[in-house]
């Protein structure tokens, strides 16, 4: 028989120890038996998940939610009518059983907490009315003699409503500023009239003087939506209406009148009714210097602007400045030869009937002035009104009227010796060319003499 190695021995020992079975550790078999009993508590845990609560248990949650909703509503009731001291100490437990609620509770009461401090709008508007209390009516006597806080709305109480009313108002708009989110605009609009007991009557409060003011609207010649108009396209606040006693009832235009611009607006006055031309300078403006007629001015102004001052809207009245415009829009629907006869026709009349030197003005047509047609007006052709030494303040202007201080017709000769007659003003001592156009070369020359230009420059 062969001998068996020690090798082989080993071997056949540990062929029998896999066949025979293990003994456990008492650790190791504990370790396993918890996995299988979490395993099993899964497994029923889930079985229930999928099953849903008992109904025990809804009856259960549903009384939870019920009591807290309740004793919410029971704080939020407490909170109205509660002084400040309680007040503090409700908002305390209204904010803690929002806390205790879950989020389906919660959207449940979402509309009545937004009444109480649980809303952060709410406390903020809590401590707006804590540090700003509202405005209150005052005391005031009655006709009875007794005193009462509120007085019926007479024109003896006017004044206590308007500052009450107004007061209000405006604590109402602070309010909302305080209240809202960062950078957000109120959504309410302080008003800038206030109506009083009397329907024709207004009152608002002056932004310089902070005192009450009140408007009679029977007295007054324009219409609301004119004024409305002005304030909201800043063409004038309210304060400069009722200062100057008239509204803008267009945008206003800027001209240049001597270096210095000025704007030209219509306003109709708020006592009459009437509608004129109002020039204000944007600059200093030199009293003395040479002005047009008011008339031949506002004219001129119509003209250019195709503005009809027959309109119903306007209704000049003034006979000098009617024959002007017509005169002058007569002129401008002309061209050539007609244009040019019309044209000196009106300048010598104007030259021969004004006998103050300083308003003897005459109108110059610029190239292209005429506007016949439709498609001329079509494509933005806007004139302006031009004064003594004035440039287009617009770019790309460059026809329309001129108005210039002239005397008389007189000669000069060109360089060729050509002579040729221009109008000249004894005034400025300075001649035009057929466009209105300063004649530099005739500074300082006498008429008569000859000038180094050649005509039809």
């Amino acid at each position: 028989m062969p001998r068996t190695s020690w090798n082989e021995f080993g071997q056949m020992l540990s062929f029998m120890d896999r066949l025979l079975p293990k003994k456990r550790d008492l650790v190791e078999e504990a370790q396993d038996l918890a996995t299988l009993e979490s395993t099993g508590l899964d497994i029923v845990r889930k079985r229930r998940e999928l099953q849903g609560p008992s109904p025990s248990q809804k009856y259960q949650e549903e009384q939870r939610s019920q009591q807290i909703g309740s004793a919410l509503e029971m704080f939020g009731n407490l909170y109205k009518t509660a002084s400040p001291a309680s007040k503090k100490r409700l908002a305390e437990q209204m904010t803690s059983l929002w806390g205790l609620m879950t989020p389906v509770d919660q959207t449940k009461f979402k509309m009545f907490a937004s009444h109480t401090p649980i809303n952060p709008r709410v406390q903020k508007a809590q401590w707006f009315e804590e540090t700003n209390p509202r405005p209150q009516m005052p005391i005031v006597k009655g006709g009875d003699g007794s005193w009462t806080n509120n007085p019926p709305r007479t024109p003896d109480y006017r004044k206590v409503w308007a500052e009450f009313d107004i007061a209000s108002d405006e604590w109402e708009v602070l309010k909302e500023m305080a209240v809202g989110e960062k950078g957000e605009k109120p959504k309410r609009i302080l008003p800038r009239q206030y109506q009083t007991d009397d329907p024709n009557v207004t009152a608002e409060r002056n932004p310089l003087t902070r005192r009450i003011e009140f408007t009679d609207w029977n007295e007054i010649r324009a219409s609301e939506a004119e004024v409305t108009t002005a304030v909201e396209k800043n063409w004038a606040t309210w304060s400069d209406i009722k200062a100057t006693g008239s509204v803008p009832i267009a945008q206003p235009r800027e001209i240049n009148f001597n270096g210095t611009l000025i704007t030209s607006t219509q306003r109709r006055d708020l006592k009459t009714g009437a509608v004129k031309l109002d020039y204000k300078p944007l600059g200093p403006l030199d009293e003395s210097k040479l002005t047009p007629s008011d008339s031949l001015r506002d004219a001129a102004n119509f003209a250019t602007g195709d503005i009809d001052p027959r309109a119903k809207a306007i209704k000049v009245k003034d006979p000098s400045t009617l024959y002007y415009f017509d005169t002058l829009q007569g002129i401008l629907t002309t061209r050539g030869k007609e244009q040019k006869g019309r044209l000196e026709t009106f300048q010598n009349s104007l030259v021969a009937n004004e006998p103050d030197p300083l308003k003897r003005f005459i109108p110059f047509i610029h190239p292209g002035g005429a506007r016949p047609t439709f498609w001329e007006k079509v494509l933005d052709w806007v004139p302006f009104v031009d004064f003594p030494s004035i440039e287009a303040t617009e770019k790309g202007i460059t026809e329309g009227i001129t108005l210039r201080q002239a005397d008389r017709l007189v000669p000069f000769s060109d360089a060729d010796g050509k002579q040729g007659l221009v109008w000249w003003s004894d005034v400025s001592k300075v001649g035009y060319y057929s466009d209105g156009t300063p004649i530099k070369e005739s500074v300082g020359k006498e008429p008569g003499s000859q000038l180094n230009i050649k005509w039809g420059k």
